[in-house]
């Protein structure tokens, strides 16, 4: 039995659904800033599945570190 492979590309409703249901003008607003990367092949826009998933993990990465700086001490590691 072959294995379920993900695509590479997809289209930008595919993308807009992968990405938590954002918008149209959100998704272009990614594209164009080059936040996410992708492509056009005749008519269709291709965008890659790879960028949305490290944009994803960026994400991520940046709102640890935002909840790390803006965590409060413990009293613990408060100085007397």
């Amino acid at each position: 039995m072959a294995e379920f492979e993900q695509p590479m590309l997809v289209r930008p409703a595919a993308a807009r659904k992968i990405l938590g249901g954002i918008g149209t003008a959100t998704l272009w607003k990614l594209i164009n800033s080059g936040e996410l990367e992708s492509y056009t092949q005749g008519k269709s826009r291709l965008i890659s599945v790879k960028s949305m998933q490290n944009y994803v993990q960026r994400r991520i990465a940046a709102a640890d570190a935002e909840r790390l700086r803006n965590r409060r001490p413990t009293r613990s590691s408060k100085r007397a």
